[in-house]
């Protein structure tokens, strides 16, 4: 099926809202460090607000880059055949902190201590139904994890023991 090409609009449009996340990721990460001078009783804890804040930057970052580098060329799997090396190294690190900030919140809300208040939905479950929620997800991510670095650490011994 052919592949329709993006537009200079598109490209503009994806640069845009890549912006737009990331300056609201910026926005919580500042508000973190920063913080209400008196938090509620039960607010999430500061490195939550700064985790989710950098999952927005990384994530708008990381759509810039591909978005910048893609070379036009829609046929690759690689999503920035255009960049050089060490860009392609700086997306896939911007990618991996992303699930990593994602597993981090996730596992907090399953499993940290505290009460939590679910809403939307899936709320007439409550809050144990909200935390098997998280938790599945959170081991989702994990096991995601563990499996790339096991496959890349598998990869380097194989290159390890052919030299």
């Amino acid at each position: 099926m052919p592949t329709v090409p993006k537009t200079p609009s598109d490209l503009r449009s994806t640069i845009f809202f890549a912006l737009i996340a990331a300056a609201i990721g910026l926005f919580y990460v500042v508000v973190s460090i920063v913080g209400p001078t008196h938090p509620k009783p039960g607010a999430a804890p500061a490195w939550i607000g700064f985790a989710c804040g950098l999952v927005f930057v990384l994530g708008g970052g990381a759509v810039l880059i591909q978005t910048l580098f893609k070379g036009g060329d829609e046929s690759t799997a690689n999503p920035i055949s255009g960049a050089p090396p060490w860009l392609g190294f700086v997306y896939k690190m911007l990618c991996l902190a992303i699930v990593l900030g994602l597993g981090a919140v996730a596992t907090w809300v399953a499993f940290g201590p505290g009460p939590r208040t679910f809403g939307g939905t899936g709320a007439f479950l409550g809050e144990k139904g909200g935390r098997v929620a998280f938790g599945i997800g959170a081991v989702i991510i994990w096991s995601i994890v563990a499996a790339g670095a096991f496959a890349k650490l598998s990869q380097l011994f194989r290159r390890m023991r052919i030299h």
